[in-house]
């Protein structure tokens, strides 16, 4: 390997894209925002085809569930098909994605120049990609896709210590970033996509739990020093890891997910870079798309404030102060504001309730806990049906574990 070229002043950066976790097919409180979320990726390609993009990257959970409806799928593939037309794009699976499907997807999408990765790969076997710019810089890229802890810990280790398994987990994930990361070249533009979450990195609460826990976690100490920028996907918030040794950013979500992303600025990233120079990092807007809001008072405030609820064009949760229940309140509070999507209503607490002690999930009975999900979820008591059939299976499912 020869010695680093630097660019000359002359010369133009690299100009890439970074954008994550589209979620497409997610319905929330009965709500589809499919249509929402191609109002942002239509911003997002808008911005690709009148600007002079060299690279598109995009870091997982492009759709929300492993088995996503025709709808979203076609989102999806206009959208990369979009990208694929104005540069070479490079797209890997989130936890969220199906990493197989994915993978059966790329077979399609490489003819569109969009190469896409399921699951983690050596760097011999497509885990590095190698790309020349129309000026003839090269650019490569490792990727790393969501890797799950069976794949690096086993449940023997997790049960004997999981502190020992975090980190195993995370020594898995230096290897695997290591490893790839090897292939980076000094006259090269170098650059690492990862779907992780990283200690530190500050959650919006609308990312899957079982997935931003200790067990799922890695250092940023892991990530390569001699990145130019190190594309990072799972998180929804938008933010950049400064304890990074390289520049690393999450993109964040085109969409203000729930209610825990209120009041965030949604974006992606734009990166120019040169080889041997440190990478420039701008964002973007999102256009298109519905916020999120949060009212809260009594019934007379609701009453006053209903006009400018309505004309908001947000997402609106209500948090209602009443003084004793009314059977009427969400079609009452629906009727005032239709673009409520949420309904909480709060009582007067009395003095006993407050020195008792709040009874907590894993002192619920599992019945219990899921009509107290159901309401959380979609404001309302499980349907009748619903709830019976949810305690048929628990009852079912107890008796046959003995």
């Amino acid at each position: 390997m020869g010695p680093a070229r630097y660019a000359s002043p002359q010369e133009s950066p690299l100009r890439i894209v970074h954008t994550s976790d589209w979620h497409a097919g997610r319905r929330w409180h009965r709500l589809d925002r499919d249509r929402e979320l191609a109002e942002a990726l239509g911003s997002l390609c808008r911005y690709v085809e009148s600007e002079p993009v060299d690279l598109v990257l995009i870091t997982g959970d492009q759709f929300d569930t492993a088995t996503p409806p025709t709808r979203a799928l076609k989102l999806v593939i206009d959208v990369l098909v979009r990208l694929g037309r104005q540069a070479p794009t490079v797209v890997i699976a989130g936890n969220h994605d199906s990493a197989d499907q994915l993978e059966a997807l790329g077979q399609l999408t490489k003819l569109a120049n969009v190469h896409a990765l399921g699951h983690p790969r050596d760097a011999g076997d497509g885990g590095v990609l190698r790309f020349t710019t129309a000026a003839g810089e090269p650019v490569v890229v490792a990727a790393l896709p969501f890797a799950r802890t069976c794949s690096m810990v086993s449940g023997l280790e997790r049960q004997h210590s999981d502190l020992a398994a975090d980190r195993r987990y995370d020594a898995g994930m230096r290897a695997m970033v290591g490893h790839l990361c090897a292939a980076f070249q000094p006259d090269a533009v170098n650059l690492l996509l990862i779907h992780t979450h990283l200690f530190g990195a500050q959650l919006s609460h609308s990312e899957r739990p079982v997935h931003v826990g200790a067990a799922w976690a890695a250092d940023a100490s892991s990530l390569p020093p001699d990145a130019h920028y190190v594309a990072m996907g799972h998180i929804h918030k938008p933010q950049q890891i400064e304890e990074a040794a390289a520049p690393a950013c999450y993109a964040g979500s085109p969409l203000q997910l729930d209610f825990g992303e209120e009041g965030q600025d949604k974006s992606f990233v734009v990166i120019e870079a040169s080889p041997g120079r440190p990478a420039v990092l701008s964002r973007v807007p999102y256009e298109g798309g519905r916020r999120v809001r949060t009212w809260q008072g009594g019934l007379e405030e609701l009453q006053r404030d209903a006009e400018l609820l309505r004309s908001c064009d947000e997402h609106v949760r209500i948090e209602l102060r009443l003084d004793s229940p009314r059977p009427d309140v969400n079609a009452l509070v629906r009727e005032l504001v239709p673009n409520t999507v949420l309904v909480r209503v709060h009582f007067p607490i009395e003095e006993e309730e407050e020195d008792s002690e709040p009874q907590r999930p894993a002192t619920m009975a599992l019945d219990e806990q899921f009509e107290a999900y159901h309401e959380g979820r979609y404001g309302t008591p499980a349907p009748e049906g619903l709830a019976s059939a949810f305690s048929t299976i628990y009852t079912r499912a107890s008796e046959q574990q003995g």
